[in-house]
């Protein structure tokens, strides 16, 4: 019995020593347990990539990590999961660009086909420097000259580099040598859309466009162009066979892809306009009937005045040279120098209104003295703010215009602006065309609508309103907004400022920083 309660008394005093420490045991082995899972170095490959508390080196890690075990798991879900890094912009640079060159390293995607359509869809979209330098310095190497569409979409946008600086431009050069590169990116443009699907088109259509932007900006004065579309290229497109016509015929050239629209408008025969424009303004403009009859008037009158005034037409002086020839203006047979004492003498009888300040990056607002802007004003630009000023001396067109500014004094959701239009008893009129519901951004902007340039490509100007108040000397002439307007849509543009009661400023300007002050008009 002794021995037997020694060994009970003995057996439990283990338990009460041992228990805590066995329990100790487990707690401690718990604890390492977690820590285990929670340690971001042991996690699942593609967790690691996007693991914050992990460095940057081991982020790049997990990603080489991901398609190493994914090559040997699931090729296709490694690659998709690779492919999805690189799209996402937000994503850090560097390994948006490791994912891209270990996807090139795949030796199962046969002649990187997969990833050289991944690089086209992305290219034209991406934001990056870096990210468009690689992709295009990719194909340059690689010799994919099946990507130059995509490439010219992407040289296409604006993004704060210039031109000789892109890496667009280095890689059409290296995969095209011994080509100029506007002859590259002018095959883009003349290569219609054909086979595959919709959407497939639709790129095609897309990248043509792009094309025209480039060659805006890397062609300014269309003298390449013209060269180019003198040579027997695309024959049958109608789109090249318009650009043609319009060399032709109106001795002009389309220079931005809004005027290359606005080529389409005119030559649309055809058009009948919708129902519910029949009988209001626009009607004209949108019959196909008589955009033909204006095609035929305005070649007479561009074919009629002599070669040096032929070679200086741009589309914003057509509807101001048909119609001075229509109404026999003496003023077609007057030179240059004419045009300009005529306009100097009705400018400086005026009183006039510069826009002060200064603009947000400091730079003065530019002159508007008609003498200071002599040497870049054409013989047919004279011509046209010629024609403006006579359609701003119509009483009709005065009582439109201040109706109109009383408009827009009330609306404060956005600017308002218009065309100056001929109606049907061939007076110019100032016909509004208000912005959609979705696209008022407030009482300083004027966004145009698409029917505006539908229904009014045979228009003498487009104007806009500076009407924030009555008196609103301090802002006549045009702002940053409205110069990048006359440069993508190359028009004769007008802006309108009240200065009074029934009194209102008039701003002629056009791309290349023009700016005419024509000076105060009064309402009747």
């Amino acid at each position: 019995m002794l021995n037997g309660s020694l060994s009970s008394v003995s057996f439990r005093r283990m338990v009460l020593v041992a228990g805590p420490v066995a329990m100790g045991l487990v707690i401690l082995s718990g604890c390492g347990g977690r820590a285990a899972a929670d340690d971001p170095t042991s996690g699942p490959a593609d967790q690691r990539v996007k693991d914050e508390r992990l460095t940057f080196r081991q982020q790049m890690q997990a990603l080489d990590d991901l398609w190493n075990e994914g090559r040997v798991v699931d090729r296709a879900q490694a690659r998709e999961k690779l492919k999805n890094i690189a799209w996402v912009t937000a994503n850090q640079i560097d390994m948006r660009v490791r994912a891209m060159q270990l996807l090139l390293e795949d030796q199962q995607d046969t002649g990187n086909a997969d990833t050289r359509q991944m690089f086209a869809l992305m290219l034209p979209v991406e934001p990056s420097f870096d990210v468009i330098g690689y992709i295009s310095q990719t194909a340059a190497d690689k010799g994919w000259r099946e990507m130059t569409p995509a490439i010219v979409r992407s040289w296409a946008r604006n993004i704060g580099r210039v031109d000789a600086e892109r890496s667009e431009r280095a890689a059409l050069i290296k995969l095209h040598p011994g080509e100029s590169v506007e002859s590259v990116v002018f095959r883009v443009f003349v290569t219609p859309p054909s086979g595959g699907g919709a959407q497939e088109r639709q790129w095609a259509q897309r990248a043509r466009t792009a094309a025209w932007e480039v060659l805006t900006r890397i062609d300014p004065t269309g003298s390449s162009r013209l060269t180019m579309l003198a040579a027997d290229s695309a024959p049958g497109d109608a789109l090249v066979e318009n650009l043609r016509a319009c060399v032709r015929e109106l001795r002009a050239i389309p220079l931005t892809a809004s005027q290359l629209e606005w080529l389409q408008e005119l030559r649309s025969f055809d058009a009948v306009p919708p129902a519910a424009m029949q009988k209001g303004p626009g009607f004209k403009a949108s019959d196909g009937a008589a955009r033909r009859a204006w095609w035929s008037q305005t070649s007479g009158a561009a074919q009629s005045v002599v070669p040096t005034h032929q070679a200086q037409l741009s589309m914003r002086n057509l509807e101001a040279l048909r119609f001075a020839s229509a109404s026999g203006s003496p003023r077609l047979s007057l030179s240059r120098d004419a045009l300009f004492s005529e306009l100097s003498q009705r400018v400086s009888a005026r009183k006039t209104h510069m826009r002060v300040g200064v603009q947000d990056s400091g730079q003065s607002w530019a002159d508007e003295g008609l003498e200071s802007h002599r040497a870049a004003l054409t013989w047919a630009d004279l011509l046209t703010v010629l024609v403006i000023d006579d359609a701003m001396a119509d009483a009709g067109v005065r009582a439109q215009l201040w109706e109109q500014i009383q408009r827009d004094l009330k609306d404060t959701t956005t600017e308002l602006g218009g065309l100056i239009e001929l109606n049907a008893q061939g007076r110019y009129e100032a016909v509004l065309y208000p912005p959609r519901a979705t696209a008022r951004r407030g009482d300083e902007e004027y966004v145009a609508p698409v029917e505006m340039f539908q229904s009014g490509p045979m228009s003498l100007a487009h104007y806009h309103f500076h009407s924030q108040r009555i008196n609103n000397r301090s802002y006549a002439g045009p702002g940053p907004g409205d110069e990048m307007f006359a440069v993508t849509n190359g028009r004769a543009n007008i802006v309108v400022t009240p200065v009074g009661e029934k009194r209102f400023n008039i701003d002629y300007y056009q791309g290349g920083g023009v700016v005419v002050d024509l000076g105060e008009f009064v309402a009747p």
